[in-house]
């Protein structure tokens, strides 16, 4: 089953205001924004008070592809390359001051839409406007001392050992390649890693930058911490990192997202 996360950022309207941002998603609503292969669009907007939200709908064309029933292996479209299937993505924007405030945005599995969705903001509200969004820490406390399940790595080249285990596949185009390395948890157990006392020590000595084994600028670490009936996620990245919150695909993403901004505006008053 593929996972569905929501994320955080701070966001700011340069030379701008909430008016700015409804009447883009508005914009959006009737046309779409496309760049190289990719292509996102509006589906629904709700504004309520100082909340914007509802689904974006995001997708990739140029390739043709064909759909198939999987029950009667039968294909049932053809997909040309100007079509795109398009997948509903949540976000909500809550305005705490006139041109400021936080957003919170779906990804689906390892797949997000902020570059797109705010490019796709700007495109209509420039020149005279800039929305700019930051990623957001959630909650890092409660990560760093709850049980560790699951360890993803993601990275463009293999320690020794294992490249020459994998020697016998032959890949031939390394340099297309990503490989994923997952280490999980048994069933009611938990990961002990020095990497978890690695990352603590370096948040309290606020040396964030340096967080982790990062070695390689396309190299990402994903740890995945149970915090009560959630699944939190800690991505690190070069340079940078950021949490992402699991939630069940039929949950109230709405509900889930004020929760959300109570615990950030929370963590800002500590």
């Amino acid at each position: 089953m593929v996972r569905h996360f929501l994320a955080a950022y701070k966001f700011e309207i340069k030379n701008g205001s909430l008016r700015d941002i409804d009447a883009a998603l508005n914009a959006l609503q009737s046309t779409i924004y496309t760049n190289e292969s990719l292509c996102i669009k509006i589906k629904e907007k709700e504004l309520e008070n100082n909340l914007l939200f509802g689904y974006a709908e995001y997708g990739k064309y140029g390739e043709r592809r064909n759909v198939i029933n999987v029950e009667t292996a039968q294909v049932t479209k053809d997909i040309k390359e100007n079509e795109s299937p398009l997948d509903p993505y949540f976000y909500l924007f809550y305005f705490s001051g006139k041109n400021a405030g936080y957003l919170i945005l779906e990804r689906i599995g390892n797949i997000g839409i902020r570059t797109m969705f705010v490019n796709s903001i700007n495109n209509y509200i420039r020149p005279y406007a800039k929305l700019d969004v930051v990623p957001m820490v959630i909650g890092l406390r409660e990560i760093i001392e709850n049980p560790v399940k699951e360890i993803e790595i993601i990275a463009p080249i293999l320690p020794k050992e294992i490249d020459s285990y994998l020697e016998r596949f032959g890949f031939e185009n390394q340099e297309e390649i990503f490989y994923k390395i997952v280490i999980s948890a048994k069933r009611n157990r938990q990961i002990y890693s020095r990497l978890m006392e690695l990352i603590k020590e370096q948040i309290l000595n606020r040396r964030l930058p340096d967080i982790g084994f990062i070695l390689h600028e396309k190299e990402r670490i994903n740890i995945r911490v149970k915090v009560g009936k959630s699944i939190r996620t800690l991505n690190l990245a070069y340079g940078k990192f950021r949490t992402w919150i699991e939630i069940p695909p039929e949950e109230n993403k709405k509900s889930k997202a004020l929760e959300i901004i109570e615990d950030i505006k929370e963590e800002m008053r500590e």
